[in-house]
């Protein structure tokens, strides 16, 4: 159950039973709850490799082929992690945990 699956179902059952906890002390216990949820799925990312795109998984060896150019994907970052195709830098762009290898440092840290 994702994080937003969980919330649905807190409220469906606080609409369903009024004999549920208080509201106040349910609605806290669900939001940690979904904020458990929402934290385990960010755990449960591989950690980026140096060489893979963490996108679409092309390497040096092989790599994305533009359709228009003929030419072979680069990296973006210095960490070789996130190619340049198009496709892999709108979902990083949409998806910004996938940004940086590790979204708990600070930014100054990786330039």
């Amino acid at each position: 159950m994702n994080a937003n699956e969980l919330r649905e179902h807190a409220c469906e059952a606080l609409k369903t039973n009024s004999q549920a906890m208080p509201t106040i002390q349910a609605v806290v216990l669900f939001e940690i709850a979904a904020q458990l949820a929402e934290l385990n799925e960010f755990l449960r990312r591989p950690a980026p490799v140096r060489g893979i795109c963490r996108i679409c998984g092309c390497t040096e060896f092989t790599p994305c082929i533009d359709r228009r150019t003929g030419e072979a994907c680069g990296w973006v970052d210095e960490e070789e992690t996130l190619c340049n195709s198009r496709i892999c830098t709108k979902k990083a762009a949409s998806d910004p945990s996938r940004l940086t290898p590790n979204p708990c440092e600070p930014e100054a840290a990786h330039g």
